[in-house]
């Protein structure tokens, strides 16, 4: 089983507009407003009995992981690049002889060998994409410490074993996977190999459908390795377990579970879960082609991380709840940040995709990319306002006339979407690619329309009777704070829209009614969910405004084929 699409190198792709403001500010946060010696290094500088790191993890794993990836896209330069050495050395003059790498004395803490699986996909990925072999070599006694312990699974521990393999050449981390993890068995046999967490933990669920995922890729065939990826999507976009703003956890005191029920309150929408979603959606994309994929990428990017992301970037949320405001996370270790941290830097990947003979553009997102095609040096340029705006221009730059295909999604909120060269105009159906496949000349361009308008979102289970709104990937919410509302006119304000929506800098303004000493109405401003200031996400509307809703086109029982391998185009 071929891919339909391929991966390009970090260095391939340059990002600006929001995804590269973010990559940015996460640096700037690395770099400058990171105690990375108090928080991180000095629990494994000096290992104690009882390590004063909360639950024995930091999450320097995750924390250097992202570092790599920075460095290997060039953000900061060489403050990054130095910040990485420092950290590295420091881990590595720690490694004891035995090979472990810890923040305890003489004890195994319950998530010492999470710690050490992100330890080993650093270095490993360092060595991949650096081609530091110290880094491999640090790694690999670290992983034969693991293997000599016998050590149980963990989220995490698959991959860095698979890594270790793949970059050494070493069978016995292969082995160790496919025999002592059973790495290819099912959801079900997993959650009993198990001692901690189980599949009922979405984080957990996804780290193994991920490196079921890297299996694949590592003896170039994935079949009967995505059953677990499609059981997952089965969940999010036919099965409720998804809300409108791409977040997929939910319930109870612990948060960090599948959740069918709607609330959006409290402990929902842990960060770890929307980053694994986003590296499965795109490597699914690539394996199969289909274009939902890159549309549930967009939604949970636009809406889930970035609302994970303070605008400074000097925050970060550990839940997203789509129906309150939430909190910043008081750490700056353990796994959420990090992750967060980790998924920014891999973003430019999912940008484009190389297609057998050309490329394929998956986000609408100021950037660039540089690859060959056919034999050929080729340079797309992509200018946009997206997701604000509802157009986007590429220019193709070629030394010489060249013959390939481009490839872009068409949403399936999408409707009229186009793209003009100047003398042909082509346009394309919701869901599927629209293919260009033309002699390019260097100069060439291609205007994208992707025009959207506001939907009214129907809500299910405990939001029925309320509407959200949305247009094209991007979910509004309303901000108590800029409405000038008071607890009980937020409780009584009712959507009562009609006539176009009004746009502005801060968002779109509908038109409601505050319910409270008689009828008055309200125009009410809605701020994109990505904005700290949003309140809630579901509002109560009128009998007129319930019925021109609609189901949202991504979460709904006919949305998902899985397993459809056939690209549509």
């Amino acid at each position: 089983m071929s891919t339909n699409f391929q991966k390009l190198s970090s260095g391939e792709i340059k990002v600006n507009g929001e995804i590269g403001h973010r990559m940015q500010i996460t640096a700037e946060k690395i770099l400058d407003h990171l105690d990375i010696e108090g928080n991180f290094a000095r629990h494994f500088k000096k290992r104690l009995k009882e390590p004063l790191v909360p639950g024995g993890f930091a999450g320097i794993g995750m924390l250097l992981d992202a570092i790599v990836k920075a460095t290997a896209a060039g953000v900061s330069g060489e403050r990054m690049q130095l910040l990485k050495e420092k950290i590295i050395g420091e881990l590595s003059a720690s490694q004891s002889n035995d090979g472990n790498i810890s923040v305890f004395a003489d004890k195994v803490g319950a998530w010492d060998n999470h710690e050490q699986a992100y330890i080993i996909i650093a270095l490993t990925g360092n060595y991949a994409l650096c081609g530091d072999e110290n880094s491999l070599e640090t790694a690999l006694r670290l992983g034969d410490f693991l293997l000599q312990r016998k050590t149980l699974l963990n989220l995490g521990l698959e991959q860095a074993l698979l890594m270790l393999h793949k970059y050494s050449g070493e069978k016995r981390f292969l082995d160790y996977c496919l025999n002592e993890f059973n790495l290819t068995c099912s959801m079900e046999e997993y959650d009993r190999l198990l001692p901690v967490n189980g599949i009922r933990h979405v984080y957990t669920f996804m780290a193994r459908i991920h490196a079921q995922l890297i299996l694949g890729d590592i003896i170039g065939e994935y079949k009967n390795l995505t059953g677990g990826a499609h059981e997952l999507f089965r969940r999010i976009l036919n099965g409720g377990y998804s809300s409108v703003s791409g977040t997929c956890t939910g319930g109870g005191v612990w948060g960090e579970l599948w959740d069918n029920s709607q609330i959006g309150l409290g402990r929902w929408g842990e960060t770890c879960a929307t980053a694994y979603l986003l590296r499965i959606c795109r490597k699914m994309l690539e394996i199969e082609g289909n274009s939902i994929y890159g549309d549930l990428y967009e939604r949970a990017l636009y809406n889930a991380l970035f609302a994970a992301q303070s605008p400074d970037g000097l925050n970060q949320r550990y839940f997203t709840p789509f129906n309150e405001p939430g909190v910043w996370y008081e750490r700056e270790t353990y796994c959420c940040p990090n992750n967060l941290r980790r998924i920014m830097f891999e973003l430019p990947q999912a940008v484009y995709l190389k297609s057998g003979d050309g490329l394929v553009i998956n986000l609408y997102e100021e950037s660039s990319v540089k690859t060959e095609i056919n034999g050929t040096d080729v340079e797309l340029t992509q200018n946009t306002g997206y997701p604000n705006g509802d157009s986007s221009h590429i220019k193709v730059g070629i030394a010489k006339p060249a013959g390939f295909s481009l490839l872009f999604r068409v949403p399936r909120w999408s409707r009229g979407f186009s793209a003009s060269t100047g003398t042909e105009t082509y346009y394309g159906s919701p869901g599927n690619f629209l293919e260009i496949k033309r002699l390019w000349h260097n100069g060439d361009k291609i205007d994208i329309n992707l025009p959207a308008s506001v939907q009214l979102i129907k809500g299910t289970v405990a939001q029925q009777g309320k509407l959200a709104v949305k247009k094209g990937p991007v979910v509004y919410a309303l901000d108590q704070e800029l409405n000038n509302l008071s607890k009980h006119e937020l409780a009584t304000l009712f959507l009562d829209h009609s006539g176009p929506a009004e746009f502005n800098a801060d968002g779109l303004t509908l038109r409601g009614e505050i319910h409270m000493m008689g009828i008055r109405e309200k125009k009410i401003r809605f701020t994109r969910f990505s904005s700290p200031g949003r309140t809630i996400t579901y509002l109560p509307a009128s009998r007129a405004n319930l019925d021109k809703a609609v189901e949202d086109e991504l979460y709904n029982q006919d949305s998902y084929n899985p397993g459809a391998s056939e690209l549509n185009i």
